[in-house]
């Protein structure tokens, strides 16, 4: 990779010229191949989600961003709650 002064990282994320790295993974090779639960695994702990891990976080995901009215308390049409 060509080193340029726009190139910066961070302990997440690396960004080049032509590259993203996140957590040292390129991300056009995540794009459209990994799921949000796997992605936000790997973004938290640094690792790719053990079984039933990506799963857990992708319902969390779908609950809060279905199931509550942005910048309220008020439900909104969606699954039921989980118990």
């Amino acid at each position: 990779m060509a080193s340029t002064t726009d190139d910066w990282s961070t302990d997440i994320a690396e960004v080049h010229d032509d590259d993203v790295l996140i957590r040292g993974h390129l991300l056009t090779t995540m794009i459209g191949k990994r799921g949000f639960g796997e992605l936000a695994c790997l973004l938290i702990s640094g690792r790719w989600p053990m079984n039933g891990q990506a799963h857990v976080l992708e319902g969390k995901e779908f609950r809060v961003r279905e199931t509550r009215r942005p910048g309220t308390d008020r439900r909104i049409r969606g699954p039921a709650p989980r118990r």
